[in-house]
């Protein structure tokens, strides 16, 4: 059996049968039906986790539900419950009648307790005495029980309580400690919380694995603080820029891996310059290029001009560059649909993944570039990259108001002067809403005005030059009126995708876009 010691949190716990990695993958999968870390943590602490092994570690509803069924099981002994129900109502009486206030939990030492104790109610002590007695004598008739002696009820001798009555005592004390742990349990999921909960009960209770799994779900926070994934501020605990890196990491490489080629994310442009991405490449050094230096294709040529053994002698011909790609910059507004039919079919997951995929490729791969996002649903909001991890649906918003995110799309790009811009827009809906003299309008189904103020402002993102990519899932109610003028208006590329491929589409346009913007 594994031994387990219950001790607070003080850094210095391991516990190496949890992977942290796997970890911080539950979490992210969490994070996207939760919406904030605090609840993610919370659920995680309620339905439970994976270890290392892959062994699922019972969480709070689990183990209510197998306390449910322990008891069930203790009290299918009908004979042993009567009697225990007979000893816990006379010591209630007892305790009450005397007063009594701090007697232990259990039974058994209760008995013990109250053997010692020097009673100042006679009526306490007669009840008392009679209860003793009838404990020595095997008297479930004497105590109110059924009449009916389990097996080995008289056996004992004078003075003795007979081994089934103290089976009875422990069953009693079993059932005690499971009322505790019920009330506990019941808190925990009152308060959001494992705070309730004491191992050492549920060790005792439910066994020692249930503890060692409880231990680790309270200290849930602390082992992914640890990890270098949160980090505790005023308001709680936050995701740390490290766990937000990679899981837009971790959602680009499954992606790619879709993809089954690396070179999915690669762009190309025309002509050289310098400050840019690097490439194996190399030209003679020019006066005026960038110092990088080839070292290997430098030596060679000082060798070729005048073999020799070291040191070597470099002559200004002798050096190589390498070249480099212009990094031109590109600026693109991530427009996410939020509205509440979006998590049908696994779609909104879908596409949390992949604006984290995006932004992890804008930062790894495109540094020059300029990521925005917005969310919408009846209206538009901007949406910082860095809490794209924790963003939701808005699961009682039924609108897609396309024209404000727009709008704001718009507004954001105009601040990147000199850049290419681009507005890509995933949704699963047309538009039901609009913004008209400062005031909403839905309606549902659409209104040909709401198609038309939204096409107005498809006008004029590209009378701003501003690309626009449409990602429409699946089976999504669209008029050809809206699809048509946006192709026409703008221009721009209409994908009907699927949760399993939006990822594959999204980014090679992006890429491809931004290449057809560069050269």
């Amino acid at each position: 059996m594994k031994a387990y010691s219950y001790t607070r949190w003080d850094g210095r716990q391991d516990y190496p049968d949890i992977d942290k990695d796997s970890l911080l993958t539950e979490l992210e999968r969490t994070l996207t039906s939760a919406g904030d870390l605090s609840s993610a943590v919370w659920k995680m602490q309620r339905e439970g986790i994976e270890n290392a092994g892959g062994e699922r570690l019972p969480g709070n509803r689990e183990l209510y539900q197998r306390l449910e069924d322990r008891r069930r099981e203790l009290l299918q002994n009908r004979d042993f419950t009567s009697l225990a129900k007979a000893l816990r109502h006379q010591l209630d009486k007892i305790t009450e009648a005397e007063n009594f206030k701090d007697l232990p939990e259990d039974v058994q030492s209760q008995l013990d307790t109250l053997k010692r104790h020097p009673f100042e109610n006679p009526a306490a002590r007669r009840e008392f005495e009679r209860l003793l007695e009838a404990l020595r004598a095997n008297s479930l008739e004497a105590l109110g029980g059924s009449g009916n002696k389990p097996a080995g009820a008289g056996s004992g001798r004078s003075g003795e309580i007979s081994p089934s009555l103290q089976k009875a005592l422990e069953l009693l004390s079993l059932l005690q400690k499971m009322d505790r742990l019920e009330v506990q349990l019941r808190s925990n999921q009152r308060r959001r919380s494992l705070d309730a909960v004491n191992p050492r009960l549920v060790a005792e209770v439910l066994g020692e694995d249930c503890a060692g799994s409880i231990e680790r779900l309270q200290h849930l926070n602390d082992i992914l603080e640890d990890a270098g994934y949160v980090r505790e501020v005023d308001e709680g605990f936050e995701l740390t820029p490290r766990a937000i890196r990679k899981i837009g990491q971790r959602a680009l490489e499954e992606i790619y891996a879709q993809m089954r080629r690396d070179a999915a994310g690669s762009h190309s442009g025309d002509g050289t310059g310098g400050g840019g991405m690097r490439l194996e490449e190399t030209k003679r050094f020019e006066f005026g290029d960038d110092f990088n230096i080839h070292l290997l294709n430098t030596v060679i040529n000082s060798l070729l001009r005048a073999p020799r053994k070291p040191p070597i002698a470099l002559a200004p011909d002798d050096f190589e560059t390498i070249k480099t790609e212009p990094m031109e910059r590109a600026a693109a507004v991530l427009a996410l649909d939020l509205s509440r039919s979006m998590p049908k079919h696994g779609n909104f997951q879908s596409a949390k993944r992949v604006a984290l995929a995006l932004s992890e490729l804008i930062r790894s791969r495109f540094p020059t570039d300029t990521l925005y996002v917005v969310g919408f649903s009846t209206y538009a909001r901007q949406v910082e990259p860095a809490i794209l991890p924790l963003i939701g649906w808005d699961d009682r918003d039924r609108y897609t108001n396309i024209q404000h995110a727009l709008w704001l799309a718009r507004r954001l790009l105009s601040r990147a002067a000199g850049a290419n811009k681009h507005i890509i827009l995933v949704t699963d809906g047309e538009p039901t809403a609009h913004i008209e003299n400062g005031r909403i309008l839905a309606k549902y189904p659409p209104t040909p005005i709401t198609r038309q103020v939204t096409l107005n402002e498809v006008r004029a993102c590209t009378e701003e030059g501003i690309a626009i990519s449409a990602f429409i899932f699946e089976g999504a109610e669209f008029t050809k009126e809206f699809i048509n003028g946006l192709a026409r208006i703008n221009r721009g590329r209409i994908f009907f995708t699927s949760a399993g491929t939006l990822g594959k589409y999204l980014l090679i346009d992006y890429v491809r876009q931004r290449s057809r913007a560069m050269g």
